[in-house]
């Protein structure tokens, strides 16, 4: 189409064969008319000949593209298939497209050491504009999620150029996005008795200083490379945050009763309960440190020269992850959100439910159809509340 889609549309207008359908769908999403295309890639994947493995690969490929933009998970699950075809029969250059859309599917899926995987086995194309800004924009979403911001604006400055000497305006805009949500609060850093916002430049630097980090946007803790998660375990965790809050303080035992349980200190039930939980997280947090009790209370200690920091999320309010993915403004179904987060179904149907009636989200359409979006972007980049279900990238 040579980025005509106007022109495309008006040779093939009167044609119902397989591939004007397929050239009328690509043209479509071009447009940005992308359930017309998905209705139109669907036929023409359909229409294929057995003969015509080639072309029906390349339309399910297009598919896939509308797909991943509509947050349609069920069809980007077939792209193995597609890129095995298309390899088998040469096309070597699609295929390398399919697996950078693949790699960045998993990327939104949390699957990071899947999508890193996908990506090595992916030939960078220097030669192609395209390829390149693709390529690029994916290694700077795994450098995101890896926390490692210096890398991804590196990354997000070649794929930008690329784009923009390509002239794919679409393209360029989402690099450009991207790379403001690098300067955006992605954390709130902890400083004596208040939060101060921190993009994600200076959560790196957090994260590769010789501190100890309790990042509450990930519920674990962070030391060199050494990484203890406590996802798992949400009440260990709150008291580690209420004693981070107070290092080197002492934390008196009726504060972290009434901030951890809503309890009260003269309640003989509920201080056997602090200590059955101070001694599990001291278990837990041992290879960072230690929790010592201290006149009436505990103190977070770790071993010098090292100190605490502490990272909470950007905005609170239960529900973040599900509102850090809505929050690309893309329209979501329940059961992409649910694949996303692994998650059920009914969890994320509860979370979208209250959310809604906060007035942060709304839907569109019914039953299948319905989609939810985001009231309004906020001024947060929410790389750090995003699901990670692979250790590392």
């Amino acid at each position: 189409m040579a980025g005509k889609p106007l022109e495309a549309l008006d040779q093939v207008a009167l044609r119902d064969d397989a591939p004007a359908l397929a050239l009328r769908g690509a043209a479509m999403a071009q447009l940005g008319e992308l359930p017309r295309a998905r209705v139109l890639l669907r036929r023409a994947v359909g229409a294929f000949s057995a003969a015509e493995r080639l072309a029906r690969a390349r339309a399910e490929l297009a598919l896939a593209e509308v797909a991943f933009a509509l947050r349609e998970f069920s069809v980007l699950e077939g792209l193995p298939g597609t890129i095995a075809e298309l390899e088998a029969r040469g096309d070597r250059g699609n295929a390398s497209h399919a697996r950078l859309l693949r790699s960045r599917y998993l990327v939104l899926c949390g699957r990071l050491a899947d999508a890193r995987s996908e990506l090595d086995r992916t030939p960078a194309d220097h030669a192609h504009p395209l390829a390149r800004a693709i390529y690029g924009l994916t290694q700077a979403e795994l450098s995101i999620r890896a926390v490692a911001a210096r890398r991804a604006q590196h990354e997000l400055d070649a794929a930008l150029a690329a784009a923009e000497a390509l002239g794919v305006h679409a393209l360029g805009a989402e690099i450009r996005r991207l790379r403001a949500g690098l300067y955006q609060p992605a954390a709130r850093r902890w400083v004596v008795d208040h939060a101060v916002d921190a993009d994600l430049f200076a959560v790196e630097e957090a994260l590769n200083s010789p501190a100890v980090v309790v990042n509450a946007c990930r519920r674990e803790v962070w030391y060199r490379g050494a990484c203890g998660s406590f996802v798992r375990r949400p009440v260990l965790f709150e008291l580690l945050v209420a004693l981070a809050k107070r290092w080197p303080h002492v934390v008196a035992r009726e504060e972290l009763l009434a901030a951890v349980f809503g309890g009260d200190e003269r309640n003989e039930s509920w201080r056997e309960r602090l200590r059955v939980e101070v001694g599990r997280l001291r278990t837990k947090f041992a290879k960072f440190g230690g929790i010592e009790p201290v006149d009436g209370g505990y103190r977070l200690s770790v071993p010098a020269p090292r100190e605490v920091r502490l990272l909470l999320p950007p905005f609170d309010g239960e529900h973040a992850a599900v509102v850090a993915l809505l929050d690309d403004g893309r329209p979501w179904s329940s059961t992409a959100l649910a694949e996303a987060l692994n998650l059920s179904q009914r969890s994320v149907q509860r979370a979208l439910a209250e959310l809604a009636d906060e007035g942060r989200v709304y839907s569109l359409g019914e039953a299948r159809a319905k989609r939810w979006l985001i009231r309004s972007s906020s001024e947060t980049t929410t790389a750090l509340l995003l699901p990670q279900l692979a250790g590392g990238v």
